[in-house]
Order: C-alpha cells, then structure tokens, then sequence
C-alpha cells in the first residue's frame, strides 16, 4: 500500500490556533492530512482512519492536564512522534515533557516564537518524510 501525504493529528481547543497551523502546512505543502480534535478525550476515543505520522497538541486542554495529557497519548499512539505546544517558556515542564516521550516543547509567548514552532513543525514533518522515503527505498 502506498501511503500519500503526512498524516498529523492535531490537538488543539483554540479555533486559531488550527488556522495558524493549517496555513503554515499549505504553506509548505499540500501533501498531508490535518486531523483536528479540540479535546484529548476525542483524540483517545475516536479512532483516526489514518496512521498517524505526528502529533501536535496544545498542553493546556480543557479535558487533560499537561503531563498526564502527553502520557494517556503516548499510551494510545505509542510510536507516534508527539510536539508539544505551550504558552509560556517552562523549563520545568519541558523537561518533563521530554522525559515522558515528548520530542520537542515548543513555547508560544512572542510572536516570533510562532516562527520558530513552525520551523520545529517543518523538520518534523521532513523528518518523517525522509524516513517513510527509507522505508519506501526498503521493499521487498
């Protein structure tokens, strides 16, 4: 089966927030899948009909507090790469957010830091894409 486009699951309570988001991906390209749930509880009890090649999520859910957020996902999609959002800078809290499987804390407290989550967001999705480019390379 040949997989077309980047299949993201993001999870994000603020409308806005998917639209930034979702601008930047048609920005810099048309081949993914954006999945949006506004609560972690949607994300855990419905099924996506994608495979899953990231996941963004808002720290701050109504229905989810933030490490136990990340760990009720990485116990649903354990092998889907997770970048956390925030709203302010805490190393605290990213570092426990790295430890608990995160792979990257992003935190959104200026306007330039939008540039530098997309910059993150974009060498995730590039690094999902060369890598399902070398399992491609891979078949037998």
């Amino acid at each position: 089966m040949n997989k077309t486009g980047i299949n993201i699951l993001l999870i994000e309570n603020n409308p806005q927030g998917m639209f930034v988001i979702h601008d930047f991906l048609c920005s810099v390209s048309k081949n993914y899948n954006l999945i949006w749930h506004r609560f972690l509880s949607d994300s855990i009890n419905n099924p996506t009909i994608f495979s899953l090649d990231l996941i963004v999520m808002n720290s701050s859910l109504p229905d989810g507090s933030r490490l136990s957020s990340l760990r009720k996902i990485k116990k649903k999609y354990p092998h889907v790469p997770v970048i956390v959002i925030h709203e302010m800078e805490d190393d605290e809290l990213r570092t426990k957010l790295l430890d608990a499987g995160a792979v990257d804390f992003v935190a959104i407290d200026k306007e330039n830091d939008l540039y530098i989550f997309c910059e993150k967001l974009f060498h995730a999705i590039d690094r999902e894409t060369n890598q399902m480019t070398r399992c491609n390379d891979i078949t037998l």
